[in-house]
């Protein structure tokens, strides 16, 4: 095993080279991480030095018919492209997720990566990848929190919301899978898990913004349509059903609670206790300097209507 290693460090410094030696390199990588059982460290090794190369990995998204591996029983292939390496290392990826391996996470940044590139320049990889990590959705999968499971989404968000150092390379992989959609994304995983990947990226600001035609493309089934609309928007599921704490108030004490509320959050925000934050017109956070900030602005219009009237 240690020669194995040995020589892909070797390869991987002749690969610099030229263009024909860094391609034989991902060829031979490839074939390692496609073997059916191979070992655990070696594959590692294969995976981090195909993820410096990522310019050289569309040579292995061949046609179906010139694929090298579609001849043979277990050929995997995609919208007529050879999806052998793509679905091994998927499944790789799949494996290494289980609970059992939770102390490899850190790990796992050179899978990410690699996948990553492979969907950007390819989008039958990215179709692909969709399928197996997030297949359209039915009602029994958003019954739970996207984070829990053992489903290959639940796996991913779980490595999202987690303190390791490639969880920003795991919802960046979830966010290509989604085409970069804000509402696609906040579907498959709540808004409270992608809330940190979208004020990273600016994207705040969009996610009131109407669906695009594609979000609910091959990404829906009846069944979840049925639900849809008691899905909780931050927590990804539905929620059992709970008492309304505001029902049986009078209009006058709800008024009466709100300023109670409006008033200890002043209170606290002037001892530096709290520091709230709204969504600026870049897209990010930004913390405000009034609690009347945090009000919704069709609210502040139509007081302000009203103090004229």
């Amino acid at each position: 095993l240690c020669f194995c290693v040995f020589d892909l460090c070797h390869l991987f410094c002749i690969a610099q080279t030229n263009v024909t030696n860094t391609d034989n390199c991902v060829k031979m990588c490839a074939d390692i991480v496609t073997l059916r059982d191979v070992d655990p460290n070696l594959e590692q090794a294969a995976v981090n030095v195909l993820a410096t190369m990522p310019s050289s990995l569309e040579i292995l998204l061949k046609k179906a018919d010139q694929g090298e591996h579609c001849a043979e029983e277990d050929c995997v292939e995609y919208d007529g492209v050879d999806m052998h390496f793509v679905n091994a290392i998927l499944q790789s990826l799949n494996r290494r997720l289980e609970p059992e391996a939770r102390g490899e996470y850190e790990l796992l940044g050179t899978y990410f990566t690699v996948l990553i590139h492979l969907c950007q320049r390819s989008k039958e990889s990215r179709r692909f990848a969709r399928l197996k990590v997030m297949p359209p959705l039915h009602a029994e999968d958003v019954e739970r929190r996207p984070d829990e499971g053992n489903e290959f989404r639940n796996k991913v968000v779980r490595v999202m919301m987690s303190a390791c150092n490639c969880r920003h390379l795991a919802a960046e992989f979830l966010f290509i899978l989604c085409k970069r959609s804000v509402n696609r994304l906040l579907k498959y995983c709540g808004f409270g898990n992608a809330a940190g990947l979208l004020a990273n990226y600016g994207f705040l600001g969009a996610i009131n913004q109407p669906k695009r035609l594609s979000d609910s493309e091959d990404s829906e089934t009846e069944d979840y349509k049925q639900v849809e609309n008691l899905v909780n928007p931050v927590t990804g599921c539905i929620e059992p059903p709970h008492e309304n704490p505001l029902e049986g108030m009078s209009q006058e004490q709800k008024e009466y609670e709100a300023m109670q509320l409006v008033n200890a959050m002043s209170k606290l925000m002037d001892q530096g206790v709290i520091s709230p934050g709204t969504v600026g017109d870049d897209g990010r956070v930004r913390a405000v300097k009034h609690v009347l900030e945090l009000a919704p602005k069709d609210d502040l219009r139509d007081e302000e209507e009203s103090d004229v009237d």
